[in-house]
């Protein structure tokens, strides 16, 4: 049974397409609404411009110490120490507005999106016909308004609120190092080449595993209404030893997808380090061979910012992982939406009569009907007229 169950997860799965469509994004983006979208990443590249002229400023005031502004600006300073730390308080200010609208604006978005596709899920699934209710499992509907929703509520803003930042981090430290020694172009080019492939490699991974343990977790929610529903026929035949065993079946297939996702993890963990490395040797390197020409305090702003490249990466490869992973609850979600939906209540093209009905008659003309659509006709060519008062 357990081997039946797993081939049948596998092959909805690979029958999917490896990467999330970009429709999907835009979609999501349309439910944030432009407006915080743009106030999201707005709000976090002027927090990092901030945050990489902070550390700049913190390098011009090392170098010059006191004394030194007056010598270059005919400012009248009763202490160079002031200025020094009154530009970089600013900086830190500007820092930390940046970084509360940037939460606020991803916050807020979230938020909208979550009602506005909960909502839609909502009414559609509510106007959809009953044969996909009798053909569907009852868990796959119940995992798009729990799980999916779930996702939406918490996981889902959480990680952008992390990818994002990282995103614009990341920049403003390549920035740095560039800045103070341009040579460093040469390396960063196959290092980023690198990691496109790693990144590539482990968010189609991780992206099917979690389909895999998505997918597989909806049979767990179906068997478990089918018992509760049951629970009298199934202890009138002494069924119980059964049911649990099939319980645990599902439970054991659903979890077959944890540990491959561990794994993709410490992958990922030792490569990215690989890379960390990399490109704080490169940094101290061209620092080391550019010391008759590049300023020691800017060699030291390097290769410290050099030093949070490890982390940063790793914080930005699994959070985009996770933004791709989990992306795939708005496309399910979107799956329900566009569903096709029954008739509606009003057909502007054939409006009713203001006094209908006048009578109570009812008649078919060669009336045709199918249980649904891809079945045969079980009614063809029925006509008939009831009277009013009639049965």
């Amino acid at each position: 049974m357990t081997g039946l169950s797993v081939r049948n997860v596998l092959s909805r799965v690979f029958l999917r397409p490896d990467q999330v469509d970009w429709a999907v994004y835009k979609y999501y983006i349309e439910a944030i609404t432009i407006a915080f979208a743009i106030g999201t990443v707005s709000c976090n590249a002027v927090q990092q411009c901030f945050y990489a002229l902070s550390n700049m400023w913190l390098t011009v005031w090392s170098r010059n110490g006191y004394g030194a502004v007056n010598e270059t600006t005919n400012l009248t300073i009763s202490s160079p120490q002031d200025l020094y730390l009154g530009l970089y308080g600013f900086l830190g200010s500007m820092q930390v507005i940046g970084a509360v609208l940037a939460t606020l604006a991803t916050s807020i978005g979230s938020v909208k999106a979550s009602k506005y596709l909960h909502n839609s899920l909502l009414r559609n699934v509510l106007r959809l016909p009953q044969t996909l209710f009798d053909t569907t499992p009852t868990g796959r509907i119940l995992n798009r308004f729990s799980l999916d929703i779930n996702v939406l509520d918490d996981t889902f803003p959480m990680v952008l609120r992390i990818c994002v930042p990282q995103i614009f981090r990341l920049a403003a430290i390549f920035g740095i190092i560039i800045y103070t020694t341009p040579i460093f172009v040469v390396a960063i080019i196959p290092v980023v080449l690198v990691y496109c492939f790693i990144q590539r490699v482990f968010v189609s991974t991780v992206r099917q595993v979690k389909r895999i343990e998505s997918i597989s977790r909806a049979p767990i929610f179906s068997h478990f209404e089918e018992t509760i529903t049951g629970a009298q026929t199934i202890r009138a035949f002494g069924m119980q030893e059964k049911f649990i065993e099939e319980s645990e079946t599902r439970v054991d297939v659903n979890q077959m997808a944890v540990f491959p996702g561990a794994v993709c993890g410490s992958w990922l963990s030792v490569r990215l380090e690989l890379i960390g490395g990399l490109i704080t040797f490169f940094a101290a390197l061209f620092a080391v061979l550019s010391r008759d020409t590049v300023d020691p305090a800017l060699v030291g702003l390097s290769i410290s910012s050099s030093l949070q490249v490890t982390i940063a990466l790793t914080i930005l490869m699994r959070t985009a992982s996770d933004v791709e992973t989990n992306i795939v609850a708005v496309e399910r979600i979107k799956e329900y939406v566009e569903l096709k939906q029954e008739a509606p209540w009003e057909e502007p093209s054939h409006p009713a009569p203001c006094d209908w009905p006048t009578v109570g008659e009812v008649t078919f003309q060669d009336y045709q009907l199918r249980y649904r659509e891809g079945l045969d006709l079980v009614l063809k060519g029925v006509s008939f007229s009831i009277r009013g008062g009639e049965k």
